[in-house]
């Protein structure tokens, strides 16, 4: 039984987000709400995201009385954080131009971040893959549509996070062996 109430909340989820989604940008034409809701998720949503995630990896290792969980993600985000912060202090081309204005676009900060954490949280928490991927596109989608980001740059990010993240999974799983 519950395994079957899980699978209708999840489609029951999916559908509702979508549904959101689309009656946002049919009812609006004008932009002027889905622009307040794409500023709500790239700065509210994100960052609840990010605190949300890492007490879920605080909690993951002290439920497994391991600090592999914690080590995980701290060296995910640091090394996201850093490589993502120096490439955009140092990287000044056409690339790295935002649309709003500006350098230091490239990579983008909220898509790598989210991505690797989606990526971190799933392989600990499997089933609820399609929650934190959902989290991290909408978060992503919110920063070109608030102008902060061009596409490439936004793509650059989520490959680059969840890359790191991949990377950072193998290597910690061949220390374990």
């Amino acid at each position: 039984m519950p395994t079957n109430l899980a699978t209708l909340t999840t489609k029951a989820v999916s559908v509702y987000c979508f549904t959101l989604l689309a009656a946002l940008f049919v009812l609006f034409p004008d932009n002027s709400r889905p622009d307040q809701f794409a500023h709500f998720l790239s700065d509210q949503v994100n960052d609840g995201f990010q605190i949300f995630a890492h007490l879920l990896m605080f909690f993951t290792g002290w439920r497994l009385r391991s600090w592999r969980p914690v080590l995980y993600d701290i060296s995910v985000a640091l090394f996201v954080t850093s490589v993502v912060q120096l490439s955009k202090r140092f990287l000044i081309a056409d690339i790295a131009i935002r649309p709003s204005g500006g350098y230091e676009g490239f990579p983008s900060g909220h898509a790598s971040a989210t991505f690797s954490l989606a990526f971190v949280l799933s392989l600990y928490y499997p089933r609820l893959w399609w929650l934190w991927y959902s989290v991290a596109g909408l978060v992503t989608w919110s920063r070109v549509q608030t102008n902060a980001h061009t596409e490439l740059q936004i793509a650059a990010g989520m490959l680059f996070g969840s890359i790191v993240a991949y990377t950072v999974a193998l290597l910690m799983q061949r220390q374990k062996k």
